[in-house]
């Protein structure tokens, strides 16, 4: 547990940061006193000399303005409580020094954070322990091993759990794997590392889908599982494709359909459904534009041939000269050449579309 002195000793900061021999000389007094008259012992004598010495070693107290400086790291290490994300957010100052802390921090992060990351991943709580490893130069070899290890161990039990997951259950039983901050969480391990246990994960994933029926409700609530696939970090560009390829799975019924090749689909009945729907769905479409196509013509484009056409005509009778006759005769031959190229124009849309593929 943290001891401050900010709190013990009732000074600011300010005095912290300034503090000299003589300063050091009369705190010590001081903490003595604190604990004799202290009759719970929560002043002991290790605790208060622990703190003495840091306060004699500059570095040491530069550690320490360092924690006093982030109130909710401080509740953090003093008492293990962490339930707000800002907990390991660190101001600009320190973000390059974090390395130069982990040794002084061990003692208080070996107590509280491994204990901290299995009590938030069991809740499926993982932003902030995700934040947490993301400094990972906040923590030491032995703690980082172990964090890792942890997650490595719950994802190969996660995904135990999918490959014995029944068909349209996955959602309701474990929902993380839609979550986006599991699979930051995930990459909080550096690429290389549980490289296989990311893959055996995602394609567990493609399996479970392959024996889902994909018409069904579960499907949009559970496809954002497979996009988050293409954001697993992996070391190989190779590997990455495949993820990419994975993730695809999650873009709608319709493109995974359409797009993805036959041998992803376990259950074949799913494909020819498809193959029925889409064919219905194509007629249908392409009545539906020749009606709007029909009704444009009737509605406006036919009415105004007529009226032009009649135009025409009245300007070629009545013409006074042999000049303006030729002229209307001109436009006259351009009416009928655009009026055939409209037609022929209809001709060929109901070529393209006599049969459906």
């Amino acid at each position: 547990m943290y001891i401050s002195p900010i709190d013990i000793l009732d000074i600011s900061l300010e005095d912290l940061e300034q503090i000299d021999k003589k300063n050091i000389i009369r705190l010590e007094k001081r903490l003595k006193v604190l604990r004799l008259q202290n009759q719970d012992n929560s002043y002991n004598i290790d605790n208060v000399t622990l703190l003495l010495n840091q306060l004699k070693n500059e570095k040491d107290r530069n550690f320490i303005t360092f924690i006093e400086k982030h109130p909710l790291f401080k509740t953090f290490i003093t008492s293990g409580k962490a339930d707000n994300i800002d907990t390991f957010k660190f101001q600009e100052e320190y973000s390059n020094k974090l390395q130069d802390f982990s040794d002084f921090l061990h003692p208080y992060l070996k107590t509280y954070f491994i204990p901290l990351l299995k009590k938030k991943y069991r809740n499926k709580s993982f932003e902030i322990i995700t934040t947490a490893l993301k400094n990972n130069n906040l923590f030491n070899d032995e703690i980082l091993l172990e964090s890792h290890q942890f997650i490595e161990q719950q994802t190969k039990i996660l995904t135990e759990k999918i490959s014995v997951c029944p068909p349209r259950k996955l959602f309701e039983k474990h929902p993380e794997v839609t979550y986006e901050s599991y699979i930051d969480l995930l990459n909080t391990i550096p690429p290389g590392i549980i490289e296989e246990v990311k893959l055996e994960y995602a394609q567990e994933l493609v399996d479970y889908f392959r024996k889902s029926n994909i018409f069904n409700s579960e499907y949009p609530k559970i496809k954002n599982a497979y996009k988050l696939l293409a954001k697993i970090d992996v070391s190989s560009p190779l590997k990455g494709e495949v993820l990419e390829n994975y993730s695809e799975l999650g873009k709608g019924r319709f493109y995974v359909f359409l797009v993805m090749p036959e041998e992803i689909f376990h259950n074949k009945k799913d494909k020819t459904l498809f193959k029925v729907l889409f064919f219905i769905s194509r007629i249908t479409l392409t009545i539906l534009s020749f009606l709007v196509y029909l009704i444009i013509q009737i509605v406006i484009l036919i009415p105004l041939a007529i009226l032009s056409f009649s135009l025409l005509s009245i300007g070629l009778v009545f013409a006074t000269d042999e000049k303006d006759r030729n002229e209307a005769k001109v436009h006259l031959k351009e009416f009928i050449k655009d009026f055939k190229d409209n037609y022929s124009s209809v001709s060929s849309f109901f070529k393209k579309n006599k049969s459906f593929h």
